[in-house]
């Protein structure tokens, strides 16, 4: 993000998902709804109603991978998941963890946020597979970057 952008929006840390990944959401969308056109053009009419929610189904998908992420401003951080989306005051992030996204064996890592009013709420754009190198070492750069956010905004002194 270029300098002037983040002076009118008023964001410091903006965490999305590589670039790598985002290309492959949207050619992976141009594959199903052009396979879904060409469903729609062999079988006529009468797949119309599946094919349409395919459509909406994978483009609700597609939009909600393409827009995961993570801002956060002087006064608040907005959090993109897959299928919801929170704005937390700064005042309510108490901290930053790293850990497990599921219970499953060799689920991966990602980064949650402590919040004191909802608890905790896992940042799916921080979440990486562990069998993959390097990218443990991506969850350790944005829990870095997220409590270094977190402490820039405490008055000298500490919280109290």
């Amino acid at each position: 993000m270029t300098a002037d952008r983040s002076a009118r929006t008023g964001v410091t840390l903006r965490l999305r998902p590589p670039a790598v990944l985002r290309v492959y959401v949207v050619a992976f969308l141009l594959v199903w709804f052009g396979m879904l056109a060409v469903t729609t053009v062999n079988a006529g009419t009468s797949a119309l109603p599946v094919v349409l929610a395919f459509v909406g189904v994978g483009g609700l998908l597609g939009y909600r991978l393409i827009r995961l992420g993570v801002d956060a401003t002087p006064d608040r951080l907005v959090i993109r998941n897959n299928v919801r989306s929170r704005i937390v005051p700064r005042g309510q992030v108490t901290g930053f963890d790293r850990g497990a996204p599921t219970n499953l064996p060799f689920g991966g890592l990602c980064v949650y946020a402590l919040t004191s009013t909802s608890g905790v709420i896992g940042l799916d754009v921080t979440t990486a597979p562990t069998f993959i190198p390097g990218w443990c070492r991506r969850v350790d750069r944005d829990l870095t970057s997220l409590r270094e956010w977190l402490d820039a905004g405490e008055p000298e002194g500490g919280p109290w």
